[in-house]
């Protein structure tokens, strides 16, 4: 649904998963997101000879689930079969597909059954895996200038005081704190593929904006329906910085929503 409504959630997948989405195939690096010390042993083999060492390892996986050792066949016969320098290559192709896949095919399938009744797979299928997850969790990162060129005012201007006092406050904030001043206006903390260009509302693309609301409320409101923010007219710029401060610090989003 966060895809058909353009709307990024502040959620991440390891990142194999969106290659498992997708069907796309798995290479050695994707172990490391799911176990960065098997992805080490895995390299190894690789990259060593281990013809003249007693390894004791076979074309097996003992796949534990609740407390209970399975071994299992990576392909006919694997029981039988050492793995050596001259199939070492089949043994981790198959082990990595059997960890990464195998194991969990019939939960992805569910999870693809699920996704597809919303999104058809053959819209998902011009993508890669990045850009699926682009689509489901938004930019990484927050463009303070691709967001003030996207901003309306309601009047204000880009160059009232207050308006370069809340630009200045944002400029100084980190990450986490830039993303809980998104989160607070517009009810979600990621950027849309595309920018600050493609914020939506409750009725489609709605630029973020400022507006100029009386000082009574000495609080900023926000509007997420709409992306707006209820900007008091401060007499300062310590005042505009600690009353949003406070806003930002003890609420998620929506304070004194509208």
């Amino acid at each position: 649904m966060a895809i058909y409504h353009d709307q990024p959630l502040d959620i991440h997948f390891s990142r194999f998963f969106y290659k498992l989405i997708l069907n796309s195939p798995m290479e050695i690096d994707d172990m490391i997101h799911m176990d960065p010390e098997f992805h080490t042993h895995l390299k190894w083999l690789l990259e060593n000879d281990i013809n003249d060492k007693d390894l004791e390892l076979f074309f097996t996986y003992d796949h534990q689930l609740f407390g209970k050792v399975d071994q299992i066949e990576l392909k006919p016969n694997g029981f039988k079969i050492p793995v050596s320098n001259e199939n070492k290559e089949e043994y981790v192709r198959l082990t990595i597909q059997y960890r990464l896949r195998t194991a969990i095919q019939l939960q992805i399938e569910h999870f693809q059954q699920g996704l597809f009744e919303i999104i058809p797979n053959n819209w998902l299928s011009i993508f890669n895996h990045y850009e699926i997850e682009l689509l489901i969790s938004g930019l990484p990162k927050i463009d303070l200038e691709d967001w003030k060129k996207n901003t309306l005012y309601v009047h204000y201007n880009e160059n009232s005081p207050q308006v370069i006092w809340f630009w200045d406050w944002v400029n100084s904030l980190s990450y986490n704190e830039k993303a809980a001043v998104l989160q607070f206006a517009t009810g979600t903390s990621s950027v849309p593929l595309g920018g600050f260009a493609f914020l939506r509302g409750s009725t489609g693309l709605s630029k973020f904006t400022l507006r100029k609301v009386p000082f009574w409320n000495q609080y900023p409101t926000a509007s997420t329906c709409f992306n707006s923010v209820g900007l008091p007219e401060y007499n300062s710029s310590s005042e505009l910085c600690n009353h949003f401060s406070y806003v930002i610090k003890y609420c998620s989003y929506g304070f004194g929503m509208h």
